[in-house]
Parts: C-alpha cells; structure tokens; sequence
C-alpha cells in the first residue's frame, strides 16, 4: 500500500511539472513591456550621444556641436571639420557601429525645420515596418533644435 501511495504522489508531481512546463514554453511575449524597452533603448542612446565628448573638437559635447550647427556659428574642429562635417560623421560611425552589431536599422535626425535636416544618419524605417521614436530638444537662438532617433522593428 505505501508503495501504491508513493507512485501515485509522484504521478501527480510528474503531471504538475507537466503543465508548468507546457504553459512556460507557450507563454507569448509580453508587448507592452517589449515596446517600453524599446522606447527606452531609444531615449538612452540619444541621451548618451547628446552627452558624448567630441575628442577632436575642443573636448565640446555634441550637444554643443548641434548648437552650433544649428545656429550656423560653426567652430572649426582640430581635423579641421566644422561642427556639422564632424556632427554628421560622428553620428554615422557611433550608431552605424552600434546598431550594426545589433543588427538593428535606425534612423538619427537632428533638424529645426524638419524639411531640412543638418544631420541624418541610418535609413528611414520602411512603412509596415514598426518603429520607436523618441526626440530631445537642444534650445538654439533661432529656436528649438530636435534630435530624434527611430529605432525599426
């Protein structure tokens, strides 16, 4: 009889971790939680670049290149570059090297008329393509400057 018991104890740990393991494997990733990643991988890195030091431009931020950039009193870089040649090349290697490892497409845009960016990097993300958007802004004489990344999905 014990023996009958201790079968039938283990038949039904057996069939518990049975159905934990089916609704594990089945379990659908969570969406919103994915998309909240997403837009927060997106603020991060933007924020980041903002706050990079551009080595061979006085030791100035980008934020500061995109002032200037933006308000047309570019500052002549130590590679002689001026502050957009060396925004828009700075840009293009930091993502296009990141998200390149990642395998991920973005697009980096920083404008005060939209119509006609100063600097742009990366490829728009396709129309059925999802996408994550998140924009700084960087205050200019003329106005705002926006910054904005989209990350594809």
């Amino acid at each position: 009889m014990e023996i009958i018991g201790l079968a039938i104890v283990i038949v039904i740990i057996l069939l518990a971790l049975l159905f934990a393991a089916r609704f594990m494997i089945t379990k659908k990733p969570d969406t919103s939680r994915m998309s909240f990643m997403s837009e927060e991988h997106a603020s991060n890195t933007i924020n980041t670049f903002l706050r990079t030091t551009a080595r061979d431009c006085s030791k100035s931020s980008m934020e500061d290149l995109i002032q200037d950039c933006a308000q047309g009193t570019e500052r002549i870089c130590n590679d002689g570059k001026g502050a957009c040649e060396y925004l828009r090349g700075a840009a293009n290697e930091i993502f296009s090297q990141t998200f390149g490892i990642w395998k991920t497409n973005y697009y980096f845009l920083a404008y005060i008329d939209i119509n006609s960016p100063f600097a742009e990097s990366g490829s728009k993300c396709a129309a059925n393509q999802g996408k994550v958007s998140k924009a700084f802004f960087v205050p200019v004489t003329a106005g705002t400057a926006t910054v904005r990344l989209d990350i594809c999905q």
